[in-house]
């Protein structure tokens, strides 16, 4: 919270009755799958629509951190509302009412727990009077709004959550963090999505982040929407997955292309992060060994072979091999550059994997490089230093126990000096 509260807020306790739960929550807004900003006086049809959320059993750990309230209801049953942390709201214009800005859980533990009273049968045991009056009136903290420009309502609230979600032990995950930062920058420019550095440098001053922060974010949400208008299967749990693909400066440049100030992907790139990042089917349990991309990490080893296969590595002739193992990773081809065939037993068929490919990639390169660097010292004149050198590069026992120097000569097809009498 920003550090003078009532420059900012009125504090009052407020009738539950009069809460609205926020539709444009970057955590409700990704469950509806609805970009477009609801405005206020929609609001309140929406509210069946979110109650419906935290009335249904989540079906993943980050959805039950958000929507699975029991637990909040049983506490405030037994103890009634306790004030730790503040609820937050925005007065609706021309209404008694307001929109929860902070405090969404709270407040909809509370509802549902009032709603359930009504409901009760004459003979069903009742809460306490304590208890209900605790819930019927909420201790708030009501922004300022008379006098207030948008632009600066909007900052105001972009002030609130940001030190409440982000980096705090509230923390939304990266692709609520994302929806945020996409809705905060969007109230600041109209019209088709363009990227202007100053604007992201406001959003993030706004949300105590960095620009470069504000500018994944961006980036990232842009592309997961572009690849859902595409057909494709990315899940919430996959954002992070994504951002650590296209945020690569390498691979944004080289591999999956866009353009750098819509952040709109060509249709061949969106194609290439559905394969790399396999969204159907990457959480099935047979596949979970062979993905490509396993974790967000792998994305330097893939970044690697790209590289490699665009001619990092020329020097050693190894442009070709890199592309070879690049094109049977992409195609999940077998160790034998074969693809496996429909009606073939999946346990038998041995995947070429990222992590294998970049391994035999790494050692094709060190061979490469050690042959080189021998082949210089066994041209190079004949003296003590050179024959130190050579003998300590071949002292494994693969070159013999006996005159290494012969055996690397007869290896490299190189004519050893002639014998001194």
């Amino acid at each position: 919270m920003p550090e003078n509260n009532e420059a900012y807020f009125d504090a009052k306790s407020i009738s539950s009755d009069l809460l609205l739960l926020d539709p444009n929550n970057p955590r409700l807004v990704l469950s509806f799958k609805e970009d477009p900003i609801v405005p206020d006086s929609a609001a309140e049809s929406r509210q069946d629509k979110i109650f419906a959320l935290f009335r249904s059993s989540p079906t993943n750990k980050k959805d039950e951190d958000f929507f699975g309230i029991k637990e909040l209801q049983e506490s405030m049953e037994e103890f009634g509302f306790q004030p730790v942390g503040q609820i937050v709201l925005r007065p609706i214009k021309g209404s008694k009412k307001f929109i929860v800005v902070e405090g969404n859980r709270r407040v909809a533990a509370v509802k549902q727990i009032l709603a359930a009273e009504e409901d009760k049968g004459e003979s069903e045991e009742k809460l306490s009077k304590d208890v209900l009056d605790s819930l019927r009136k909420l201790p708030c903290l009501i922004l300022k709004t008379k006098g207030v420009s948008k632009k600066e309502l909007d900052r105001r609230i972009s002030v609130t959550l940001g030190l409440r979600h982000f980096g705090s032990v509230l923390e939304w995950e990266p692709h609520a963090k994302a929806a945020h930062v996409h809705q905060q920058y969007r109230a600041l420019k109209d019209g088709d999505f363009a990227y202007d550095a100053q604007l992201a440098k406001e959003v993030a001053k706004m949300m105590s982040i960095s620009t470069m922060d504000v500018k994944k974010s961006l980036l990232t949400y842009r592309c997961v929407e572009q690849l859902k208008a595409a057909g494709k299967f990315p899940k919430d749990r996959h954002f992070s997955l994504v951002q650590a693909l296209i945020t690569n400066s390498y691979l944004g440049t080289k591999y999956i292309t866009r353009n750098n100030r819509t952040f709109e992907f060509e249709a061949e790139a969106i194609e290439k992060i559905d394969q790399v990042c396999e969204f159907e089917n990457r959480d099935q349990q047979a596949n979970q060994k062979i993905n490509i991309l396993r974790k967000p990490q792998d994305v330097k080893d893939l970044k690697e072979l790209v590289a490699a296969a665009e001619g990092s590595k020329d020097e050693l002739g190894l442009t070709a091999k890199a592309r070879d193992l690049l094109n049977s990773v992409e195609q999940k081809l077998d160790l034998e550059g074969r693809e496996r065939e429909e009606s073939a037993d999946p346990g038998s068929y041995k995947v070429l994997t990222l992590e294998y490919a970049i391994g035999v990639f790494r050692e094709t390169c060190k061979a490469k490089e050690w042959k080189v660097e021998l082949k210089r010292l066994l041209e190079s004149e004949p003296d003590d230093s050179i024959t130190k050198t050579t003998n300590n590069l071949l002292k494994l026992e693969k070159f013999g126990k006996k005159g290494p120097y012969r055996s690397a000569c007869k290896l490299l097809d190189i004519a050893p000096f002639a014998e001194e009498d």
